[in-house]
């Protein structure tokens, strides 16, 4: 044989041999891993406690504060409604006007021609005219006004007139407070007007 055959004849003997003792070594049981047991420590008995003083009694809790009175809030008074405005005072009625003709004071009637055909005047002579004649007066505006009996009417505020007729339909409109204009006179030529006014 050749020594290169015999190497390897060697070599395989020796990977065999080795893989025999390493089967060997796997199927061998591992010895129990040993636990530690436990070893009793020596403990020392604790120092007593030192003995405590007497405990102070404790001190009274001071009183407790007494709860304080809700504030109560003063009753509001009702509100009280708005005053209606005062409404404006009405102005003092007006007197109501009074018929001007019974406080004259005076009468008139008509003129009887027949008694003759002139008028006798202070001033003069004159023709009888048909206007109403002043047969009476009484204490008031027109005797107050220079008016006289036997006086003539000849016109009311400027209206000739000619009859006692005509003298009460002019007045008959009239009211006091107001006030009138009389034309009078013995004849026409001394007539003078007078105003008389009513309050």
């Amino acid at each position: 044989m050749s020594p290169r055959v015999i190497l390897a004849v060697g070599v395989a003997f020796f990977l065999l041999g080795v893989g025999a003792l390493g089967g060997a070594l796997a199927l061998r049981p591992a010895p129990p891993a040993s636990v530690p047991q436990p070893t009793a420590a020596t403990v020392s008995p604790a120092p007593p406690p030192p003995s405590a003083a007497p405990a102070a009694p404790p001190a009274p809790a001071p009183p407790a504060p007494p709860a304080p009175t809700p504030a109560v809030a003063a009753p509001q008074p009702a509100a009280q409604p708005a005053p209606a405005p005062a409404s404006p005072t009405p102005p003092p009625p007006s007197a109501s006007p009074e018929a001007m003709r019974p406080k004259l004071g005076m009468s008139v009637s008509d003129a009887n021609l027949l008694n003759g055909p002139v008028d006798i005047g202070p001033n003069g002579i004159g023709i009888a005219e048909r206007a109403p004649k002043v047969s009476g007066i009484s204490a008031g505006p027109a005797s107050e006004g220079g008016v006289h009996v036997g006086d003539r009417v000849f016109a009311v505020d400027g209206r000739s007139i000619s009859s006692a007729a005509e003298f009460e339909a002019v007045l008959q409109g009239k009211t006091a407070p107001g006030e009138v204009v009389l034309r009078v006179g013995q004849t026409r030529g001394d007539a003078h007007d007078v105003k008389i006014v009513f309050k």
